[in-house]
């Protein structure tokens, strides 16, 4: 890794960064390193990173104690859905922005930069770019089915929903809006819909890019897009007041 670290060690007792990163990790082993890379290469420096881990194995926060040593790591004592580790890595944070994203995406050099001047320009809640790690078909198939609003080189503007993989919030919005609902893989959307509800609007920047790494085949696809789309469905009918028809 390159590039000189992201806050010493008596900066960060002193005075707390203007950004918390905040990131949950499952059996991230695989990829958080190259995503750490990232993190190392970023030209806005004032930033914190928070990695909350509940998979119950030793690979991950060894990487991280090796690789980003001046990261927040918090091994949790038991399995978190995702939202569940964003909301305990909030608790941690002590920035005045909270940006959000994955162990298995890996941002551009100038991603936060780019997120804090959205930030900066009256946007509460900025979501950024979802790029493509990989070029299998399976791979393009994948990222159009998750990520087809929020591709780089689409126009900037007002969005409906700010996917965790890539989004920041002024401690404002967040106090506005509260944490996630940590039991449903569709909080983030239930969070945007909230948000836009108090006045925060999600705001596409499509020059703040992640590239984002898929893992497994057509069939776990489908078994994924099937629980996550009954998830939603159970969203929907408490927060809409729809039948369960």
């Amino acid at each position: 890794m390159t590039g000189r670290p992201v806050r010493s060690r008596d900066e960060a007792a002193s005075r707390p960064p203007r950004v918390s990163i905040v990131v949950p990790a499952y059996h991230s082993d695989g990829t958080i390193g190259e995503f750490l890379d990232g993190l190392r290469a970023q030209s806005y420096r004032d930033f914190e990173t928070v990695i909350v881990s509940s998979s119950q194995e030793v690979r991950t926060g060894r990487i991280v104690a090796e690789r980003f040593p001046e990261a927040r790591f918090e091994q949790a004592a038991s399995r978190l859905l995702p939202h569940a580790a964003r909301n305990r890595g909030v608790e941690l944070a002590r920035g005045s922005l909270l940006a959000f994203t994955d162990p298995d995406c890996v941002p551009e050099p100038d991603w936060l930069e780019r997120l804090v001047a959205a930030s900066d320009r009256g946007h509460g809640l900025v979501v950024g770019a979802m790029a493509l790690r990989g070029g299998s078909a399976y791979e393009r198939a994948v990222h159009l089915v998750k990520y087809a609003h929020w591709l780089p080189g689409a126009p900037g503007g007002e969005r409906t929903i700010a996917p965790t993989a890539n989004a920041l919030y002024t401690r404002e919005a967040w106090a506005a809006i509260g944490p996630f609902h940590d039991e449903s893989f569709s909080s983030d959307t239930l969070h945007s819909w909230h948000a836009a509800a108090r006045g925060f609007r999600p705001w596409f920047e499509p020059s703040a890019v992640v590239a984002h790494t898929h893992v497994g085949n057509m069939r776990s696809l489908l078994r994924e897009r099937h629980s996550r789309g009954e998830d939603f469905a159970r969203v929907r009918m408490k927060e809409e007041r729809r039948s369960r028809a």
